[in-house]
This record gives structure tokens, sequence and C-alpha cells, in this order.
């Protein structure tokens, strides 16, 4: 008894531990966003636009992204400070979740060192100050692991184990609800199930299905719209298998960057353990052995199985950084484990167990330099220069000052609309333009190719004039001129992004809209 209440006072600590840790590392995320004046990105500024017409579905991604950031910006006001703090929030709990798990396989120590692990990334910190399509899946995505983890459990009652194969169901209808990726965690889950012998009955049980088949309810709605819409987003999510173009259907280069990328977002050390665990554990799996602990078969099937698959993709075409940024929850717990010496796939690793602290110590250096770039850019005189990775979130909110000014000196400024050609364009306007107004996008083609084709153009504004706004180095379209009585020059704005860098657009006035031909 003694004993036992010795473990659950140990357990408590490492509690106490985690939660302070979690309260730092939100606090001071949020701090940070307070106080860095980075202006938002162009997805973000496309994302809130989203937000302001709120649907089932979009073009590229569902709709969870744009819901987060209504309700965020509503609260916060229309902010780059309300679009993002979801973020910072939703990658900061969701470490609850790998916390949770790694404690309830290996220990509470286990769990802080999993969630330390997890957090000490520059990709993750990413995550944690700009808002993406990205922290509510990896949010959701972390919780769903655990729960369904939790309805595997042995011992526990048909009740408890309904009650979590629910629970697991809901935030995978939610992580589908966020990014398409979610899509794998039930096929997942199924592998588990087959590798497990100890866990195969359960295909004869009826919750695993009602998890399954409550997850797709919760996304009809998504399914309903892209059928009402020409299939839209599944379109453009193929495009993202392409292979590369080129003779060789195997191409080395682009292994090499997906390589490269994963050692810079995850930090050196910790992706090389993450790896050589993983890969022993992977090599271990036996659909018909019982020496693999389940939680060990678990984590690996979540997450090393489908890099090795993202793996064997790179080898096809480039990889995003952020693809497999969801499967290192489960192997942030299992190297965790395997550091607290609750893993052991393969013996030969055991002396670099001593190697997981320096990693972890690489990992939130490398996430403290992330956080001093925008600072220490400006000291240096760097920022706007060619090793500046900001220079995306810079110059916008002063275009939109400069648009804004020119627009309101405009003649019948009530009956002036805006209009540019490129998505970003369009989307950094309607949030930095004084009164953040409509702002429409020019296509030259009649397929969609962003969210602003399948939005009506400006139909409802014949005879208005239009302030037309074309990056420099595009060129005027073509047909544009036909949709005007007349349309004519009027400056070239020159946006400073520091270091002698520009941002340069022409800018042409509009006369009479005659008609609308932009697009679809």
């Amino acid at each position: 008894m003694a004993s036992k209440d010795l473990i659950k006072r140990d357990e408590s600590a490492w509690d106490r531990r985690f939660l302070a840790f979690l309260g730092i590392l939100l606090l001071w995320r949020i701090i940070y966003l307070l106080i860095t004046p980075l202006d938002l990105s162009p997805d973000e500024a496309y994302y809130w636009d989203w937000s302001r017409h709120l649907a089932w579905g979009y073009y590229s991604k569902p709709p969870m992204v744009a819901w987060i950031i209504a309700l965020s910006t509503r609260v916060f006001g229309n902010t780059p400070f309300g679009v993002r703090v979801p973020a910072a929030i939703l990658s900061t709990l969701g470490l609850w979740a790998i916390y949770s798990l790694g404690r309830r396989m290996f220990g509470a120590r286990a769990g802080l060192l999993a969630a330390m692990a997890a957090a000490a990334s520059p990709g993750v910190d990413i995550l944690g100050l700009v808002m993406t399509i990205d922290a509510p899946l990896i949010f959701f995505w972390s919780l769903a692991i655990y729960c369904l983890w939790m309805a595997l459990e042995k011992g526990q009652g048909e009740i408890h184990n309904a009650r979590w194969w629910i629970a697991s169901g809901v935030c995978a209808g939610l992580g589908l609800l966020s990014k398409q990726t979610m899509i794998v965690f039930w096929p997942l889950a199924m592998a588990f199930l087959i590798v497990s012998p100890r866990d195969r009955h359960i295909f004869s049980r009826p919750w695993p299905y009602v998890s399954v088949g409550l997850s797709f309810l919760i996304v009809l709605p998504v399914i309903w719209w892209n059928y009402g819409h020409a299939w839209i987003t599944f379109h453009h999510t193929m495009h993202h298998f392409q292979a590369n173009s080129g003779g060789c259907c195997l191409s080395l280069s682009t292994l090499l960057n997906f390589l490269y990328l994963q050692l810079i977002v995850i930090s050196p050390v910790t992706w090389i353990l993450m790896v050589l665990v993983g890969g022993g554990c992977l090599l271990a799996l036996r659909p018909w052995s019982h020496r693999i602990p389940r939680s060990v078969s678990f984590l690996t099937v979540f997450s090393i199985l489908p890099l090795a698959g993202i793996l064997i993709l790179s080898l096809r075409q480039r990889i995003n950084a952020n693809w497999p940024a969801p499967f290192y929850v489960a192997v942030s717990v299992l190297v965790a484990g395997w550091a607290c010496g609750q893993v052991s796939c393969n013996p030969s690793l055991h002396r670099l167990r001593r190697l997981f602290g320096p990693g972890i110590a690489i990992g939130l250096a490398m996430a403290a330099l992330l956080y001093l770039i925008p600072s220490g850019l400006a000291v240096f005189r760097l920022d706007g220069g060619p090793l500046d990775p900001t220079v995306r979130l810079r110059g916008w909110r002063d275009l939109g000052q400069e648009v804004g000014k020119i627009k309101n000196g405009l003649p019948d400024q009530g009956k002036v609309f805006l209009l540019a050609r490129r998505r970003q364009t369009v989307s950094e306007l309607a949030f930095y333009v004084p009164g953040q107004p409509k702002v429409f996008r020019w296509s030259d083609r009649k397929e969609i190719e962003s969210q602003y084709e399948i939005w009506q153009g400006p139909l409802d504004k014949t005879g208005w004039n239009c302030l037309i706004v074309i990056d420099a180095e595009k060129g005027l379209p073509q047909g544009l001129s036909a949709c005007f009585n007349s349309l004519e020059p009027l400056q070239e704005i020159a946006v400073p992004l520091g270091h002698g860098r520009k941002r340069r657009f022409n800018l042409y006035l509009g006369k009479g809209l005659k008609t609308w031909l932009g697009g679809i």
C-alpha cells in the first residue's frame, strides 16, 4: 500500500510539472503574438476571408479553420491576434492528449518527456504561431488517438469502452472537418487491430463501426457541399499527388528535400532517434506475434507506418514539410517511452538513450531562435533580405493602408470596388484595407482556381468604378479592359520590406463596369 501511495504521489508531481510547462508555454505564445508585429501570411488572410462567408466547404479545404477564425475574431476582433490566437491555444492544448497518452502507456515522466519532445521543435512552434489548417488537425488527431487507446484498454467494461469509442469518432470527425489528412486515421486503426492478435476480436464488436460511422456522419455535410460544387475540394486534393514531371519516375532530389525538411522542422537529434527507434519497432511488427507490447504496436502503426509511406511517396513527388505533422504525435510518445526504458525493440539502440535529453535541448534552442528571428533580423538590419524567412509576412499592412488612401481619394468613392489578380493579394487587401472591404479576384481562366471564383463576382456593381491592384511583374490581364468603359493606369506602389527590398504593384482605374468576364 505504501508503494502504491508513493507511486501515486510521484505521478501527481509529474502532473504538476506538466501543467506548469503547459501554462508557461501557452502564456508565452499568447504574449509573443501580442508583441510581434508580423503581418498575416497570405494563407492566414485567405482563411480569414473564408470566415466572413461561413459554409460547409471551401475550394481547397474543409471548413473548420474558417469556423474557428470566425469565433476567435468575434471575441478578439478582426486583428492578426484575433486570427492567430486559436493556433496558440490549440497547439498547446493538444500537448495534453500527448501527455495523457504517454502517462497512460509508460508513466507520467514519459508523458511529460513526450509532450516536451513534441513541443521542442521549430515546426510545432510555427504551428503555434500561424493559424492554418494544421493547428486544428493536430489537435483533433491527438485527441482522437488518445480516445481510441482509452477505448481499447482492457478490463474497463462495455460502457467505458463505448464512451471512448464515441469520443474517438467525434474527434476523428472534427479532424475530417479540419484537413483531408484525417482520412487515414481509421485505416491506421484497422491496421493496428490486424497486427495486434489481442485486439482482433474487436472486429466482431459493434463500437468500432459506430465510431467510424459517427465520424463520417459529422463530415457528411461537407461531402454534400462538394457534391453541389462538382467535387471541387476532392479535385484540388488530388492535384497534390501528381508526380513530378520528367522522364524518371523516381526522384532522389525530392527524397533528399523531404529528409532535409524533416530534420529542420523536428530538430536533427530527435528526428534521428524517432527514425531509429520507430524503424526498429516497425521491423519487429508481426501480425502473429505477441512479443511486442500493444502500446508499442499502436504507436508504431500510427507513426512510423504512415511516415514510411510518405518517405516512399517522396521518391515520386515533392512533399510539403507539414504533411507528416500528425504522425509525429504517436512517435513522440514512442521515443519518450523508449528513453524511459519502457520500450525495447532493438537492444543495440539502448546506448543512444542518453541522447534524448540533448535532442530536446537542441529542439528548444532551435525553437528559441525561431522566436527571436523577427527581432534579431531588425537588430542586424537583415529584415527583408535574402536570409529573412518572414519576408512573406511583411509589407501587407502598408500595402492595404496605401491602397485605402488612394481609394478614398477617388471621386465617388462610395461606388468604387477593389480588384486584384493573385489570390494572395486579394486576401491581404481584404484584411488590411481600412474597413476590410470585399475584394474581388480576376481570373483569365474558366476553371476554378480559388475560393474567389466560387463566390459571386461584382455582378451587382454595374456602372461602378474599380481600383485594380496588379503585381508589377505580372502585367495587366488580357480581357480586363473589355469589362469597363475605360481603363487607365494610375500609379505604382512600392512597399518597402527592408534591406532595400520592395514589393511593387501597379494600380489602374477601371471606369464604369459594363459586364463581368473574370473566371467562372
